[in-house]
């Protein structure tokens, strides 16, 4: 699949002056394609072989990209991970190792752990592996065929200026580089630092962005968006979490266009689904049934698609994905014939029995006066288990006491009691992981 989409990038180069931008400067396609041509020289002089596996450790810049693009045109097995931060875990299962243009072998490798890895695979196949962090907060790896990931993508004439917040290790960050590259769009490799990114935006005139909803609520609470004309954008994708209403007014208010706001809905086991956004009301998706099947099961999605994981690793151990179903368990409500995601159920909070969904408790705060951002979460009592806790922005001047007064007052005919947050915080900022995700 990868040397279709490079023949497809040979065949219209002249189509397209630039295919990326990276730290303000243009990468022509006949750039990207010398450098492809060049990767792929430098991986078999190195004695990379096919079906080798090879851990890429930095993956945020083009020179990634491009030995990423090189690693699956040779059919290897692509390890997309941190490799300082996961040594431990994955240090047995990679041939080689790529670091800042340095191609590495790997002396501490286990031969039966990658024959048991590469047996997964059918003869000739691309693959990568990328990590993902389970409830019990111990990484796990996620093993795909990378050919069935490409299935879905198909060469487009709708050409863009695009710009993605997530770097290759994240299932999004993937579909927004293949999608771009697909339509021959041009690709800008952005800073996550918000005032850059606004920069970006304004001075390359970027037409479609892929971000997460926290990163929205940073660029919101920053005031920076104020300095900068971000009319251009025409698209916003958003995915990773719930997208809350709150989100989407923020969306109006930043970019001031009315930009057509898409929720992707995907996850590292089974990549980006084929789904369609409700046009009134972005917070609703329905999912193609000609591409992948889906049921609902105790109000938790379940999908059968052809991109489905292979296995996963976990610590010493391969798990082959037996069965071609997954268990997403992510709760969905449907709302005339569409489906809106409310949440994960392992993150259903547990007050003496009664399950709350953090993303209800949050629409519901959301409509209060003065409150412009609302995270709820659990918190540990010896009593009930848990409770329901809060951090809140708040633009009134009040103290921490009156807010908590206010909070109760206005929950008490809205919702069940056990609901009603009782741990509360005042904060200045949205918290987000290095995922952009709170």
């Amino acid at each position: 699949m990868i040397d279709a989409l490079i023949s497809h990038i040979r065949k219209n180069v002249s189509e397209q002056d630039n295919l990326f931008i990276e730290k303000d400067k243009p990468v022509s396609s006949e750039s990207f394609l010398k450098k492809f041509d060049q990767s792929c020289h430098l991986l078999t002089e190195a004695g990379i072989q096919k079906g080798d596996i090879v851990l890429l450790d930095r993956l945020d810049d083009f020179e990634s990209i491009i030995y990423f693009l090189s690693l699956l045109n040779n059919n290897n097995i692509v390890f997309l991970c941190n490799r300082s931060k996961y040594h431990q875990f994955i240090v047995p299962y990679f041939d080689y190792f790529i670091s800042n243009g340095l191609i590495i072998k790997n002396d501490q490798s286990e031969a039966s752990l990658k024959t048991q890895l590469r047996n997964i695979f059918n003869k000739g196949s691309a693959g990568i592996i990328l990590q993902t962090t389970g409830t019990t907060g111990n990484p796990k790896f996620i093993i795909h065929d990378f050919n069935k990931l490409l299935l879905k993508y198909r060469a487009k004439k709708a050409k863009t200026i695009y710009a993605s917040i997530y770097s290759l290790d994240h299932i999004a960050g993937l579909d927004a580089l293949f999608y771009s590259l697909f339509s021959l769009s041009c690709f800008i490799i952005t800073d996550r630092n918000i005032e850059a990114f606004l920069k970006t935006i304004e001075k390359r005139v970027v037409e479609q962005i892929s971000i997460t909803p926290s990163f929205v609520n940073l660029v919101y609470f920053s005031n920076l968006y104020k300095k900068y004309n971000l009319k251009s954008v025409k698209t916003l994708i958003l995915g990773s979490e719930y997208l809350s209403e709150m989100t989407i007014h923020y969306i109006q208010l930043i970019f001031g266009n009315n930009p057509k706001v898409l929720q992707k809905y995907g996850s590292t086991e089974f990549g980006s689904l084929p789904s369609l956004t409700n046009p009134e009301n972005p917070q609703l998706i329905s999912i193609d049934k000609d591409r992948c099947d889906y049921k609902i099961i105790k109000g938790c999605l379940h999908i059968c698609s052809p991109s489905i994981m292979l296995g996963h690793i976990s610590g010493k151990k391969i798990i082959i994905k037996k069965s071609p179903w997954f268990n997403t368990n992510d709760l969905i409500k449907k709302e005339d014939g569409w489906y809106k995601i409310i949440g994960k159920k392992e993150i259903t909070i547990n007050v003496g029995g009664n399950k709350v969904i953090p993303s209800e408790v949050e629409d519901i705060l959301h409509q209060m006066p003065g409150i412009s951002y609302v995270k709820i979460y659990p918190v540990t009592n010896p009593i009930v288990g848990q409770v329901v806790g809060a951090d809140v922005i708040t633009n009134q001047d009040e103290s921490r006491e009156l807010l908590i007064q206010r909070i109760r007052k206005f929950c008490i005919n809205k919702m069940e009691i056990y609901k009603i947050p009782t741990v509360i915080t005042l904060i200045k900022t949205p918290v987000v992981n290095e995922r952009m995700k709170s």
